[in-house]
């Protein structure tokens, strides 16, 4: 029974594997990645008052807000939400984006549009 379970999981692992590899999704994440960060970038000249710099790698991405303290960081999650846009608030002052690896670039856009109306709400 254990080893029938291994042999369905693996399966299912070279499934997924081969999914990746066809799609090309490493690269299309390094790719996404590398405009995710132009943007955000775009984003802290912008709004100097609220964002202090972006980092990342691929599309596990961060803003650092101005202001490290709860209340600011909970507004801007909460003025994100209200957009339609989920992010991750964190200690420190640092907001996380985490998009889905496949995600599109049109995809990619409205989320930023939707976090510029956010930022401009504020």
């Amino acid at each position: 029974e254990i080893s029938l379970g291994l042999v369905g999981s693996e399966m299912c692992i070279r499934d997924r594997l081969d999914t990746l590899l066809e799609q090309n999704l490493g690269q299309q994440v390094v790719t996404l990645g590398e405009q995710a960060l132009q943007d955000l970038e775009s984003l802290v000249e912008k709004y100097p008052k609220w964002l202090a710099s972006v980092r990342g790698k691929g599309l596990m991405l961060a803003l650092q807000l101005q202001l490290t303290d709860q209340d600011s960081v909970w507004a801007l999650t909460a003025a994100c939400q209200q957009q339609g846009l989920l992010v991750i608030p964190t200690r420190g002052g640092v907001l996380r984006l985490l998009p889905p690896l496949n995600i599109s670039l049109s995809q990619w856009r409205e989320g930023v549009s939707r976090l510029e109306a956010a930022l401009s709400g504020l």
